[in-house]
């Protein structure tokens, strides 16, 4: 990869990540809000503990590292160190204050900051660790296995989990949270835009390609 296009993409992955940490620090982490994944379920963990969230997602992250390590090299696992240690350290200290208090609203702007920045990680060839490490590995050793099957697994026992320590009605508008982040990281990825495709069956082509 040429340095250009390498420090793109870098760039991206920080950016991206530094969205993630904006979402936890402005609306989720405050109102208790754990939309599954690693960061959800460092939220739950630093509301029982007290310990920082930021250091816990990267607590949490360091052994999955160590076995991406040996099964993908150190390319993939600096990327994603990159966007672990940013996110890490932007949910701890950024200097922005939290803006709502409305769970609906918090719920809703942090999905969209959070999908937002999924997704910028994702478009740059990066990965955001936690579940989508996670998954990664899984799907090495098991192919045939559906990586949403195992990221909506994680997500529902860390969104149960956040029922269990918070409230029935937190873990709900985490769900609402982690629908709209999905929705928003589907849409950078594949773009704003809409599309149809449609297939014939018939046996004659001929007619139909003229």
């Amino acid at each position: 990869m040429r340095l250009k296009e390498m420090a793109k993409s870098w760039a991206l992955i920080i950016l991206g990540s530094l969205l993630m940490a904006a979402a936890m620090r402005l609306f989720l982490v405050p109102n208790k809000i754990a939309p599954g994944g690693v960061s959800g379920l460092a939220t739950v963990i630093h509301y029982v503990t007290g310990w920082h969230t930021g250091m816990l997602i990267l607590l949490i992250n360091l052994p999955l590292f160590l076995i991406t390590l040996i099964t993908d090299g150190w390319q993939f696992v600096l990327k994603t160190l990159l966007s672990v240690v940013a996110m890490s350290i932007g949910t701890d200290y950024l200097p922005i204050p939290m803006i709502t208090g409305n769970l609906l609203l918090a719920s809703l702007f942090g999905g969209v900051l959070m999908g937002y920045g999924l997704g910028m990680v994702q478009y740059a060839e990066g990965n955001s660790g936690g579940t989508a490490l996670v998954s990664h590995l899984v799907h090495r050793v098991v192919p045939h296995m559906s990586i949403a099957w195992v990221l909506f697994a994680i997500d529902f026992i860390v969104v149960a989990l956040s029922a269990f320590v918070f409230a029935m009605d937190i873990a709900l508008y985490a769900l609402i949270s982690l629908y709209i982040s999905s929705e928003v990281f589907d849409r950078v990825i594949i773009g704003f835009g809409s599309g149809k495709s449609i297939y014939i069956v018939s046996d004659k082509l001929n007619g139909i390609a003229e």
